[in-house]
């Protein structure tokens, strides 16, 4: 059986930011049976038949640039980790991919809109004796179509506008609500990608490591999650007093259960209705 790469598959740390998005796709790309088995395609027939299962993150390229995309890929030894590959084909991937990540990011708006907001009316059902809100039938709502296999995510609710303030009063009471739910991220862009790599990583970690000690001290080393890191620390004094059989505290496995959920969520993001190589099931995440 072939030896884990630990360095290789989780230390994320010294990617440059000119890379890190790229590098973040390519990783989540490496967890995809689908397109590892397209790759594997003997011709370019069953090739081309195999991406037709492809999710629709690769609806952002043109055919051309789908199987050039594939051909680079090839070149560079897909699915050898990102930190193997040689300069030339990091560089030939980040212009490959560069398009599609502002694309699965920002979305196609005549596609994807921002906001869609159909409209509905205020109802009082006597016989349940509550207000309820009046619409279409659901089949005959556009928001509810076709978003399934899209790869985006969305925000379900309700929304109730008071037509008695004016444009710059309504778009400034929903900026405070976009930004309860959805705060700025602090350091941007490249802290965003960092923080889903480190969540690859401890998915992986965990999956490969049998052996809690090893999984605490790789996680807190490569993702330097805070209480994993206070957690590794307080082992080695428990080590050195002989009580190292303890167990892992609940405050370090709720970091890794979370890193590891936020790290299927997005790979479900690229890739629908799949899950990551890396990932154990439910039944497997507690031992």
């Amino acid at each position: 059986m072939k030896k884990f790469d630990l360095q290789g598959e989780c230390d994320f740390r010294d990617l440059s930011p000119a890379e890190i998005e790229t590098a973040c796709v390519y990783e989540y790309m490496r967890e995809s049976k689908t397109l590892g088995d397209a790759l594997n395609c003997p011709t370019d027939a069953e090739r081309k038949k195999k991406s037709r299962e492809l999710p629709p993150f690769f609806l952002w390229m043109t055919d051309n640039q789908f199987f050039s995309l594939i051909v680079a890929l090839q070149k560079a030894g897909f699915p050898k980790p990102w930190k193997c590959l040689s300069k030339a084909s990091q560089r030939r991937l980040v212009s490959f991919l560069a398009k599609s990540t502002r694309g699965m990011e920002r979305g196609d708006k005549e596609r994807f809109p921002p906001v869609m907001i159909e409209e509905g009316a205020a109802e009082f059902d006597p016989f349940e004796n509550y207000w309820r809100v009046g619409q279409l039938e659901p089949s005959e709502l556009s928001l509810l179509k076709g978003w399934q296999r899209t790869g985006r995510r969305y925000f379900w609710g309700f929304i109730r506008i008071d037509r008695g303030y004016n444009e710059t009063e309504a778009v400034e009471a929903f900026k405070r609500e976009f930004r309860k739910r959805w705060p700025k991220t602090k350091g941007g862009n490249r802290e965003r990608w960092g923080a889903r790599l480190k969540n690859l990583a401890a998915m992986r970690i965990w999956k490969h490591h049998r052996n809690q000690c090893e999984r605490l001290k790789a996680v807190a080393k490569f993702c330097r999650y805070e209480g994993c890191v206070k957690e590794a620390a307080a082992y080695e004094e428990r080590r050195k007093q002989g009580h190292g059989d303890e167990p892992m505290s609940d405050a370090a496995k709720a970091e890794i259960s979370r890193a590891q959920a936020d790290a299927r969520a997005f790979f479900q993001t690229l890739f629908p209705g799949e899950e990551p190589l890396s990932y154990r099931a439910s039944g497997d995440q507690k031992s």
